[in-house]
């Protein structure tokens, strides 16, 4: 999900203790876990396991979500418009066919000129893998190309991983109910009939779930990225910010929403936890390891880690045809946001409230000071919801 943050299938990380690593975060670097294969030159990689987000574990609360204060109604209200008209009693049939797909964007990748970045060096083009287009695409979601909404949430997520969107929805997903926030889950194909009927049976109830064309797998999280910019720019393309997140990040959206208005006049940016200087992985017994041929640098380009970044609209066409053009790289976060966003003289800005890194729960101060906190276990979720926005913690200001 990520810069191989977590996949919920795709996106959480995993331990690499092989690797000399740089911290550099302008919040607290010595902390800094590897994320995306990349580490840091300081400190041995230290990061959990993507194969965590697809373990069994227990049932998801079944009781409501806990009552909010009269701050927080007042933020869920703010502008809003009844519910149904975001979320109609009966959502549309979901289409699963491929050959009943929303029309395709015109997207013709193949004769598309490449532009060469040359220390990357691939066997093909993200583009020559890349399968355009989506099985359910929920155009509706959208209205008006997004030119009425503030943000537009993308949360990448495994088909079968559905009680980790059930969480999200039961918790920090209610700010969808406001008038200018749209929440969508982003999952790939999938062979088993078993997540596909959980896929359909959610789409039936909250028409939230986009499936890509391209099979959804660890290893194709750069695809997935790739489908959110292909979606964006088809349906959505006037809508201010993006945050891409993954389906095991909480998000303290109160923070998140405060942020952007402090940023509304902003270009060409891409915000979340930096990564510089941040150096390859060269031992083929990590699950990050990139070769010489493959990549050359002996550092990455300075990048944003995948659990949860932010950006601007107006790089959405540009990456989109950029990512086609470019060889494939497994390690997500680095090729959009460093590789891509470096060569396209994107701004990549660090902020520390985005933490990206698991916090404990028991610190209710930090979870009120952070908007993105990574490795959340989905019956988690509800008690980070409650502290965060209850009211009755009093923390000193940061």
């Amino acid at each position: 999900s990520s810069s191989i943050s977590s996949d919920k299938s795709t996106s959480t990380r995993s331990n690499d203790s092989s690797v000399s690593i740089k911290s550099s975060n302008n919040d607290n670097s010595n902390s800094m876990k590897s994320t995306s294969g990349g580490v840091p030159a300081s400190k041995p990689e230290a990061s959990s396991s993507a194969a965590a987000a697809a373990a069994v574990v227990p049932t998801a609360p079944k009781a409501s979500p806990p009552s909010l204060t009269s701050e927080a109604k007042n933020i869920l209200k703010k502008d809003s418009k009844k519910p149904e008209s975001k979320a109609p009693p009966h959502a549309p049939a979901v289409k699963t066919s491929p050959s009943k797909t929303a029309g395709k964007p015109k997207v013709v990748q193949k004769k598309t000129p490449g532009i060469a970045i040359n220390y990357l060096k691939a066997k093909y083009k993200v583009g020559e893998k890349y399968q355009p287009g989506f099985s359910v695409s929920h155009e509706e979601i959208c209205a008006n190309n997004g030119r009425d909404l503030k943000l537009l949430v993308f949360i990448t997520s495994a088909p079968d991983h559905e009680r980790h969107r059930t969480a999200v929805r039961q918790t920090w997903g209610h700010f969808a109910m406001r008038h200018d926030v749209v929440m969508v889950f982003m999952v790939g194909t999938t062979h088993n009939q078993q997540a596909q009927n959980m896929i359909d049976r959610e789409n039936e109830r909250f028409a939230d779930v986009i499936q890509s064309n391209c099979i959804d797998h660890y290893g194709n999280l750069t695809l997935k990225t790739t489908a959110m910019f292909e979606w964006t720019k088809t349906y959505c393309s006037e809508v201010p910010y993006i945050l891409k997140t993954d389906d095991d990040m909480y998000i303290n959206m109160p923070l998140l929403l405060a942020f952007i208005e402090s940023k509304k006049d902003d270009k060409r940016v891409i915000y979340g936890r930096l990564a510089k200087g941040w150096k390859p992985v060269r031992s083929k017994k990590s699950k990050y390891y990139v070769d010489m041929a493959t990549y050359s640098k002996t550092t990455y380009p300075n990048f944003v880690t995948g659990p949860a970044y932010l950006f601007t609209s107006d790089i959405v066409e540009q990456v989109y045809q950029q990512i086609l053009n470019t060889g494939f790289f497994f390690l997500e976060d680095v090729l959009v946001t460093g590789i891509i966003g470096e060569y396209l003289n994107i701004r990549r800005i660090g902020d520390s409230r985005f933490r990206n890194e698991k916090i404990k729960i028991a610190d209710t101060c930090k979870l009120m000071q952070t908007i993105s906190i990574h490795m959340v276990k989905f019956e988690e979720q509800f008690d980070i919801y409650k502290r965060t926005l209850d009211g009755k913690t009093k923390c000193k200001p940061k």
